[in-house]
């Protein structure tokens, strides 16, 4: 009988990463306010990056495409 015990825990750290991305976004916006208007720009920008790379590993995760 094959063992199940790798692949959840595989899943368990793809989710783990996926978590800590989730929580740069956070980061990058909890910040912004201080931010000087170009450090503002660079945290939107990195944040919708962020966001896309996010949308595509759920989307991985799932077995689709975002």
């Amino acid at each position: 009988m094959p063992s199940t015990i790798t692949p959840v825990i595989s899943h368990i750290e793809h989710i783990r990463r996926l978590a800590g991305i989730a929580d740069t976004i956070g980061a990058m916006l909890g910040v912004y306010a201080i931010l000087p208007p170009a450090g503002q720009d660079d945290a939107i920008a990195v944040s919708a990056s962020l966001a896309d790379d996010l949308a595509l590993a759920l989307a991985a995760l799932n077995g689709g495409a975002a």
